[in-house]
């Protein structure tokens, strides 16, 4: 699977903050799709998720998805990254 970044607004930070939890596998509805197009990247998805207000989320119990997962870069990539294609990690979402 692929890492996507998601935004929530804070003013619906309330209403998904004790609904998502971690180690967690959630579905969701109704979620913005929009170009990734920030300057500092949390992953490589060419799209990013936004929470709206009508975003309904439901818990999944599925032992068949990774509860981790992690895509580590080399060194010398690090190094030779240029500043307009900086990933900042592999945030999925920050709900803080």
């Amino acid at each position: 699977g692929d890492n996507i970044h998601a935004y929530v607004k804070k003013s619906l930070k309330k209403d998904f903050k004790d609904v998502i939890q971690e180690d967690n596998a959630d579905l969701f509805e109704n979620l913005l799709v929009a170009l990734n197009d920030y300057q500092f990247k949390t992953t490589p998805h060419k799209f990013k998720l936004n929470f709206m207000g009508s975003t309904k989320c439901k818990d999944v119990h599925d032992d068949s998805i990774p509860k981790f997962s992690f895509d580590f870069m080399s060194f010398t990539d690090i190094l030779g990254k240029t500043r307009e294609n900086i990933l900042l990690g592999n945030v999925l979402l920050d709900l803080l």
